[in-house]
């Protein structure tokens, strides 16, 4: 095995963390680096070797060099189980084929990725220029950009439990391209034409308003390779403890960029950037989210990172529901309403519901105990039986619960550059960033609980991917659950924050109490607000421009509403 032992004289010259027992080389296994040779065998048998050594340990790459991982499938570099691990990367990039992820770390502690570069060959997707459009037969002609391989004709493989099988349709927008998402049913290539197809959507599109041929971009996934979940994340970290990931960018993913999902301690990922590759003028970079957040138990730190050309979400953060199926006393029946990405319950958890019925939240209770019975069919996520500490008034078979500690708690997003919409399902606050996409604090049956205690200070706030009019929208309920009505309850968005930000566009706050909108600016042309069903909204110093908010610019739906905004 080649390891490089440092001698104890070294160690003892450097700080503690830069200490190790042994240091792994990836040419030391004949990764040879020049972006054409296969790599795959011998970064392989690197990271067995990183595996086997002595801890704490340490990956290292050479400086600014292109690994081709090509043959084989999965991840380059996979982690199981691991403790006290650093991942050198020193700028290098994985040059991944269609079959390839990148890193996965999977119930490891106290491990560092620093420095990676992660891209696609070939790319899942191409770019073109739209040329042409007919509605009638639901169908663009579209010429693929030079430098793209042409895409395999053909619609969805089905294959590899292929999702949403959709092509991007971009627009200029006032501070960034907006984009539509356009199923596709079949591409073909048009007869005697070299670079031209005709893309044909499903019956779900209907949106040919906003297609303005030798205007509208098109990004057309490749076929085989884009929309294949199977093969998971690029990265992937799942059910670790106290990860650092520093200084990675992915340039190009099939699918989610990043998935962060059932993790403990502290979890930090500081200037991972989801983009196209820098100086290529692309426009595409992941076809999913970029951070898929998803459960969590640990304390998470997005900082100084930049997400766009996503063609799903920068970040989602979110935990999943769990639908309530028997109830008696103090024990209850539920079911997970998603089988995949399954959030167990833990002893000592916090239980928070939504009634249904009302839309309203329900009171909390303690678990103090935990029984989980298997479903045979694999479609179905486990039945749980739940004994609370004391029985919860009004709940009731159908409300949706969740663990508070399993809601990501604690999650930070600072000095972050995004540009794809987000969607906020979880407490977050985020500090000095700057969003051209919609910002959505809201719930649903799947993906929840509601974001409240969410804090949004000194932000700039504009408008970008995911609506052409709202910069800002929250919304107090499950979506495909009945509207909560403040008169019923309290209203189940609670405690909001908004200070010290920019805001170009419009603002939509609903089913929400205890908000605080202080000190904000909203652009003169596009600036304004709308309020309903809330309750004890404050309004503090908030102008237009450089004036105070008119009362014209403050839409309140309702005279509940009205009679409870406090302005100062």
């Amino acid at each position: 095995m080649n390891v490089r032992m440092p001698f104890l004289t070294a160690l003892l010259l450097v700080p503690l963390a830069a200490s190790y027992a042994a240091e792994i080389h990836v040419q030391d296994f004949g990764a040879a680096g020049n972006g054409t040779a296969d790599d795959a065998a011998a970064l392989e048998k690197a990271v067995a070797a990183l595996v086997a050594a002595p801890k704490p340990a340490v990956l290292r790459f050479e400086a600014a060099r292109t690994y081709r991982i090509a043959s084989g499938a999965g991840y380059a570099i996979r982690l199981q189980g691991q403790d006290r691990i650093r991942i050198e990367g020193a700028g290098a990039i994985l040059l991944l084929g269609a079959d390839r992820r990148g890193v996965a770390l999977h119930g490891c502690r106290d491990v560092a990725v620093h420095g990676l570069r992660m891209d696609y060959d070939p790319l899942p997707f191409a770019e073109a220029l739209v040329i042409g459009v007919d509605p009638a037969s639901r169908c663009v002609m579209a010429r693929i950009d030079d430098g793209f391989a042409m895409p395999p004709p053909g619609g969805p493989t089905n294959t590899g439990g292929e999702q949403a099988y959709f092509a991007m349709l971009w627009n200029p927008g006032p501070h960034a391209l907006r984009s539509n998402h356009y199923w596709v049913a079949d591409l073909t290539p048009m007869p005697n034409e070299t670079r031209l197809v005709r893309v044909v959507t499903a019956d779900s599109f209907h949106d040919w308003n906003v297609i303005q041929p030798g205007t509208t971009r098109m990004t057309v996934p490749v076929r085989g390779i884009a929309h294949r979940p199977g093969a998971g994340a690029v990265m992937e970290l799942v059910g670790n403890r106290d990860i650092v990931i520093e200084d990675v960018e992915v340039w190009s993913a099939p699918w989610f960029a990043c998935v962060v999902q059932r993790n403990e301690g502290s979890v930090t990922l500081r200037r991972v950037q989801v983009r196209p590759r820098p100086g290529s003028a692309l426009i595409t970079s992941s076809w999913r989210d970029g951070l898929h957040v998803k459960g969590n138990r640990a304390r998470l730190l997005f900082e100084d990172c930049v997400l766009e050309g996503m063609n799903d979400d920068a970040f989602n953060i979110a935990t999943h529901l769990s639908q309530v199926v028997g109830v008696e006393g103090r024990q209850l029946r539920v079911r997970q309403n998603f089988p995949l990405g399954y959030v167990g319950w833990r002893v000592g958890d916090t239980l928070a519901g939504y009634a249904t019925n009302t839309g309203t939240l329900l009171e909390r209770a303690r678990v103090l105990a935990v029984e989980e019975q298997p479903d045979s069919n694999p479609d179905h996520a486990p039945q749980v039986t739940l004994t609370l500490d004391r029985a919860v008034p009004r709940l009731a078979v159908g409300d949706q619960v969740w663990a508070v500690e399993a809601a990501n708690p604690d999650t930070t997003l600072r000095r972050c550059t995004i540009r794809n919409s987000c969607r906020f399902q979880s407490r977050v606050t985020l500090e000095d960033c700057d969003v051209t996409a919609l910002l959505w604090f809201y719930g649903e049956t799947i993906e929840g609980p509601l974001p409240s205690g969410s804090v949004v200070r000194r932000c700039r706030l504009r408008l970008g991917r995911g609506n052409p009019e709202i910069a800002v929208a929250c919304s107090g309920r499950l979506n495909g659950l009945p509207t909560p009505a403040a008169r019923n309850g309290m209203p189940p968005l609670i405690d909001l924050r908004f200070e010290e930000n920019e805001i170009d566009g419009r603002f939509d706050l609903r089913h929400a109490q205890n908000v605080r909108l202080v000190n904000n600016r909203f652009a003169p042309d596009r600036g304004q607000l709308t309020i309903g069903d809330c309750r004890e909204v404050l309004l503090q110093g908030n102008r237009l421009g450089e004036q105070t908010m008119p009362a014209a610019r403050i839409q309140i739906e309702d005279q509940a509403t009205r009679d409870s905004v406090q302005q100062q």
